[in-house]
């Protein structure tokens, strides 16, 4: 980017900052619309956004990310990707399905296979997913279940640890992973 470029950009950033902050209601003269204006929206209606962004715009995490998840199931980080995510979010209806009987309940499950395999994500992909996976902890999981990922997520990807050994950091990411979903534990640290 040329160094007109930049200043073109920070001085449009500046102009339209400054182009919100002379339409605040709080500073409108007495005598405007403004101040007679009817509230259309308070604070007390918000909801949490991962919520909004969930249930009336279908963002976030797909919801065959969640039927994976109900039945109990191991979902790999590579789920969580951004290149996924949008796969998801295009192609969701037309993804293979695989029906799996569990706990003599039938779920009809994404098929795995259809993505790219969890040991074959390199350090940068791998932190990605972390990140969007923690996200979803956040909105789904018990604290103390987040808390505990949250703590193992930045445990391995210290820069060092991720940089020198990142193969193992992962095979061990993926045993855990696997291993809890299989039977969930408490975790001790």
């Amino acid at each position: 980017m040329s160094l007109a470029t930049a200043s073109y950009r920070q001085g449009g950033m500046i102009w339209a900052i400054k182009a919100l902050d002379s339409i605040k209601p709080s500073q409108a003269p007495p005598n405007s619309s403004a101040s007679t204006s009817k509230v259309i929206s308070t604070a007390d209606q918000e909801v949490k956004a991962s919520s909004i962004l969930n249930s009336m715009y279908d963002l976030g995490i797909h919801s065959s990310i969640f039927d994976v998840a109900n039945a109990h199931q191991y979902i790999p980080l590579t789920l969580f990707t951004n290149v996924n995510t949008k796969c998801l979010r295009r192609e969701g209806l037309t993804l293979k399905k695989v029906k799996s009987s569990i706990n003599s309940v039938t779920h009809h499950l994404l098929n795995l296979s259809q993505f790219e395999s969890e040991d074959s994500m390199d350090s940068f992909t791998w932190q990605e997913a972390w990140l969007h996976y923690l996200v979803w902890l956040a909105d789904t999981a018990q604290p103390v279940i987040y808390e505990h990922w949250k703590w193992q997520y930045t445990m391995l990807s210290k820069d060092k640890a991720v940089h020198d050994n990142f193969k193992a950091i992962l095979t061990f990411n993926i045993n855990m992973h696997s291993h809890y979903a299989a039977q969930a534990f408490q975790h001790n640290e």
